[in-house]
């Protein structure tokens, strides 16, 4: 991430101060939706897993509920999350380019790992919705004695979703605090 700052223009001193004015807007936009989205994604995760051992329907509605809220289209992580992380770092190359600081590189790694947490925790809210038509359709074989291969494919799909599920889930999760840490450190 060096290379950022060796392809950053010096800045006059309007610039350089009107640099830490948009810098401190991006962190206002961008702190509390990373909070929201780690707490609602972990909350999530915690209570797809109960639900699953417990066989507890409101858990897994709840959990839904949460995912769904934090991540309701691709638009809102876009220009919350992603598109300020990628500022954060263009902001951090202009303002460190003539020093040592490392800045640059945490800002860096840490919009590349909340990409690839965002995508994740996509896989985790998609794969959330595909158990739930799983469950319904296998319902529905179970009420016919005639497909019973049907329903062992399903069956055997359904463990595979829900093993990618909370894979994708504490990945992204994982990721997602890694990318926090990083992105905060850089400002």
């Amino acid at each position: 991430m060096e290379f950022l700052k060796e392809l950053a223009l010096p800045q006059a001193v309007e610039h350089f101060h009107l640099l830490l004015v948009v810098e401190g807007l991006i962190a206002i936009v961008i702190f509390p939706y990373l909070g929201f989205l780690l707490g609602s994604s972990v909350l999530s995760y915690v209570y797809n897993r109960r639900a699953r051992f417990r066989d507890h329907r409101l858990y897994l509605r709840f959990a839904k509920d949460l995912i769904d809220t934090a991540l309701p289209n691709k638009s809102l992580p876009t220009f919350l999350a992603l598109i300020p992380g990628l500022t954060l770092v263009f902001i951090s190359a202009q303002l460190t380019q003539s020093t040592e600081a490392i800045s640059v590189g945490l800002a860096g790694y840490g919009f590349v790992l909340l990409l690839i947490a965002v995508v994740l925790l996509y896989v985790h809210k998609y794969t959330l919705q595909l158990a739930d038509i799983l469950e319904g359709y296998e319902d529905l074989l179970k009420k016919d004695p005639r497909r019973t291969a049907a329903l062992d494919e399903i069956e055997v799909y359904s463990r595979k979703n829900i093993n990618s599920h909370l894979r994708a889930g504490r990945y992204g999760i994982a990721l997602l605090a890694l990318a926090s840490f990083l992105i905060v450190s850089s400002t």
